[in-house]
């Protein structure tokens, strides 16, 4: 799978899973091909920073599980192995991890 045909395959399980959350989703950084959303502190709507951030990635060297669901904050990070028809129960497993956490 080629980074341009995983996001093809991705987006259309990202993109509305992000517009529910509503959260935007940046497909480019520094000129490289991402998916990438900043998940801004709900906790405190004023700041400017962000909390979290929350991006998925092509995994080519592991063809069972080809995508990779990461989320961190801060030096805390978490990673979960998917394929696609997991990725959206995926994305709601580390977006609930970041609240029971706290960080949102």
């Amino acid at each position: 799978m080629t980074v341009t045909s995983a996001f093809e395959a991705i987006d259309p399980v990202l993109i509305p899973w992000a517009d529910r959350h509503q959260f935007k989703v940046d497909v480019e950084y520094k000129g490289y091909r991402v998916r990438s959303i900043a998940i801004p502190d709900i906790r405190n709507p004023g700041h400017l920073g962000q909390s979290a951030q929350l991006w998925v990635e092509p995994t080519a060297h592991d063809p069972t599980n080809p995508l990779t669901v990461n989320v961190a904050v801060g030096r805390w990070s978490s990673k979960e192995r998917v394929r696609l028809p997991e990725l959206e129960r995926a994305l709601d497993n580390q977006l609930a991890m970041l609240k029971a956490r706290g960080d949102l």
